[in-house]
């Protein structure tokens, strides 16, 4: 593609991260399991089951309402599980560098990272994922577009939350 696309899931992953190496970009979760507590870490930076629901029962919320992560990316834990490029399979044995999923037809399960309003804490780690069938629809999932880089043009956008577009945008 060249242009926008969807990420492959080891480009989600390090944008998730953002250069940590714990499950969440800003430390370890606390309480990983159930909606009755609240994980405080996962609670700076996503939205999930025990933080979801603000009065008007649980649902995804606005993008940017919580701390971005080192790269000033939104909502990589939570909000909503994001659909990636690749085709959903096992993980290679060994080490290796910037992977790309295995060969698929179209039809076949694609891979969804990250977590959501409506799951628990252990679901918004930067390694989880999931498989969905493309065709699906759930009010969890959503996506989130990377760009290609084309070399000799700059194209980095700075990072806005939303309502912040001005009308020269």
């Amino acid at each position: 593609a060249d242009g926008y696309r969807l990420p492959t899931e080891a480009e989600w992953e390090y944008a998730c991260r953002a250069g940590s190496t714990t499950p969440l970009t800003n430390g370890e979760l606390t309480f990983p399991s159930g909606c009755d507590s609240l994980d405080v870490l996962l609670d700076e930076v996503g939205w999930y089951c025990a933080n979801a629901d603000i009065g008007v029962g649980p649902r995804t919320q606005d993008v940017g309402d919580k701390v971005p992560n080192a790269f000033g990316l939104y909502d990589m834990h939570g909000n909503v599980r994001e659909w990636c490029w690749d085709v959903h399979g096992e993980y290679p044995t060994g080490a290796v560098t910037d992977p790309i999923g295995p060969d698929g037809f179209p039809g076949d399960k694609r891979v969804c990272r990250g977590g959501s309003w409506f799951y628990f804490a252990r679901e918004c780690r930067s390694a989880s994922r999931r498989d969905y069938y493309p065709a699906s629809r759930d009010a969890t999932v959503g996506f989130r577009l990377a760009r290609n880089v084309v070399p000799g043009v700059d194209r980095r956008v700075r990072p806005r939350r939303l309502g912040e577009m001005g009308e020269a945008d």
